[in-house]
């Protein structure tokens, strides 16, 4: 079962993947910011709108967030430094 934001931006989603448009906001849900829903399109056009390909998304943007946060780590506090900053 999806929760509400999870819904709405699936069907954002779907919006824009049958009428692509480039806009800052959308205007759907008293209107919202749009990137999540452009980086969420790829996924939702790979598998679908359900609850899977919505979901994978969050997965994939949090492990590369970890992934970045390990290397700026790695760079400003050495080793030992990143493994507690990406943890």
């Amino acid at each position: 079962m999806l929760s509400f934001d999870e819904a709405y931006n699936g069907l954002d989603a779907l919006s824009l993947l049958h009428s692509p448009r480039l806009t800052p906001f959308l205007t759907a849900n008293n209107g919202r910011e749009s990137l999540w829903v452009y980086l969420l399109t790829p996924f939702v056009a790979t598998f679908g709108a359900r609850p899977f390909g919505l979901r994978l998304a969050a997965i994939f943007a949090g492990v590369l967030t970890l992934a970045a946060l390990f290397a700026l780590g790695r760079q400003v506090l050495r080793e030992r430094g990143a493994i507690w900053a990406a943890a």
